[in-house]
C-alpha cells in the first residue's frame, strides 16, 4: 500500500481541484494508468429515486494502434486522449432486485469483479455500461 500512497494523494488533490468529477476523471486517470494496467474509467451515479444508473463520467487511454488516430508528439505505445460525447455517457434502469443488489453492495464498501466467486451478475449487469469489453473491476 505504501507504494501507492503518492498515487492516491494525487488522485485525491485532483478530484478535490474540481467541483464536478468529469472535470478532473481524464487526469486521473492519466494518473492511475502510470501505475496499473488499465484502459478506461467509468464514473456512475447510483439514481436511486428514478433506479437509474448513470455514466457521468468518463477517461480514457488510447492503444497507439496506427490507423486513423495517431497521438500528437510522444513515442510511446500508451496515449492518453480525452473523451468527450462518449456513447458511454448512458443511463441503465434497474429492475428492483438489480438497484437492491447495487444499494447492498455500495453499504458494504466492497471492490466487485466478475470473477470474484460472490453473486454478482446483477450487479455487473447494472453497474457495467453494455459494450464496455475487457477485464472490469467496480469500487467506491
Amino acid at each position: 500500500m505504501e507504494q501507492f500512497s503518492s498515487v492516491l494523494l494525487n488522485v485525491w488533490r485532483e478530484a478535490c481541484r474540481h467541483i464536478r468529477i468529469e472535470e478532473s476523471t481524464q487526469t486521473i486517470v492519466e494518473l492511475l494508468a502510470a501505475q496499473l494496467p488499465i484502459r478506461q474509467v467509468l464514473v456512475r451515479r447510483v439514481a436511486q429515486a428514478d433506479a437509474v444508473i448513470e455514466t457521468v463520467a468518463v477517461g480514457a487511454v488510447v492503444e497507439k494502434m496506427g490507423g486513423d488516430f495517431e497521438p500528437e508528439g510522444a513515442d510511446g505505445d500508451r496515449r492518453l486522449r480525452r473523451v468527450s460525447g462518449s456513447n458511454r455517457l448512458d443511463r441503465v434502469k434497474c429492475s428492483e432486485a438489480q438497484l437492491r443488489a447495487v444499494l447492498d453492495w455500495c453499504r458494504a464498501g466492497r471492490i466487485l469483479h466478475p470473477q470474484s466467486g460472490e453473486h454478482v451478475a446483477a450487479i455487473i449487469e447494472a453497474l457495467v455500461p453494455e459494450g464496455v469489453d475487457g477485464d472490469v473491476i467496480c469500487g467506491l
